[in-house]
């Protein structure tokens, strides 16, 4: 609990940091900062498109769609029944 009060406020000021390019070296380097900027530009975009397809994976029955065709293939290879392809 500790270790969160004191090492949560320094996250956005460390990204501002690497943002603008100030501060030392082993935090804005390209192999470190300008990874983990690239990386949250990524996945900013890449998670709420995820969210957005899991809804209609899971609520409107694709998961079961692709667990019938998923299934002949699984029910051979791991000796398992159809429903457990979904699983996998």
């Amino acid at each position: 609990m500790y270790c969160k009060r004191v090492v949560g406020p320094e996250i956005p000021i460390v990204a501002v940091m690497v943002y603008f390019k100030m501060g030392p070296e082993f935090l804005i380097s390209a192999d470190t900062g300008g990874a983990m900027i690239s990386l949250a530009t990524q996945l900013s975009i890449i998670v709420p498109m995820m969210l957005l397809f899991q809804t209609f994976i899971l609520e409107f029955g694709a998961m079961e769609f692709l667990g019938e065709f998923i299934g002949v293939i699984v029910r051979p290879l791991f000796k398992t029944s159809e429903i457990c392809a979904t699983s996998i």
